[in-house]
């Protein structure tokens, strides 16, 4: 609910609430606007959507065909806002909501208790900085951006 309030720029109905955002139609350029709204919606300074979905996305590991397979996939979502390589932005979270995804047919969720006992994407053990240099040994360092930039550019084709 609180990255909806905030892609929508208002609290969401109930109906709206049921066909989430992925993306918002509008930017905001006024720093007052953006703090307002980060109010109201009650993320904290910091939170990144693309470290909660890959948390989440997390929960798949039994899924994919091989532990590079794996990295890839995680690094590629906590990285496609240029976050991640090899560190989160530290965000303090202290009263996080249950979270649910649906995707291809999937359903993920984590709730409060196991996102508390979880350790924050900007810890140096949440395992983000590890993946980012396994995979850095595998493609190189040029051959790692290359591929975020290619879902980078993608994603911001799609945003168009």
């Amino acid at each position: 609910m609180r990255f909806q309030t905030l892609l929508r720029g208002r609290l969401p109905t109930a109906e709206e609430y049921r066909l989430p955002l992925a993306k918002s139609d509008r930017a905001y350029s006024s720093r007052t606007r953006r703090r307002w709204l980060r109010e109201i919606s009650e993320i904290p300074d910091g939170f990144r959507h693309e470290m909660l979905s890959m948390q989440l996305v997390e929960r798949l590991q039994d899924r994919f065909d091989s532990a590079v397979d794996r990295d890839l996939f995680l690094h590629l979502i906590a990285s496609h806002h240029g976050w991640g390589r090899p560190f989160a932005p530290t965000c303090e979270d202290l009263d996080p909501p249950d979270v649910r995804l649906e995707i291809c047919e999937e359903s993920l969720s984590l709730d409060a208790q196991t996102r508390r006992q979880m350790p924050p994407p900007c810890r140096l053990d949440s395992g983000i900085p590890d993946r980012f240099w396994r995979l850095t040994r595998k493609f190189g360092g040029w051959g790692l951006a290359y591929l975020e930039a290619l879902l980078r550019l993608a994603d911001w084709k799609a945003s168009e």
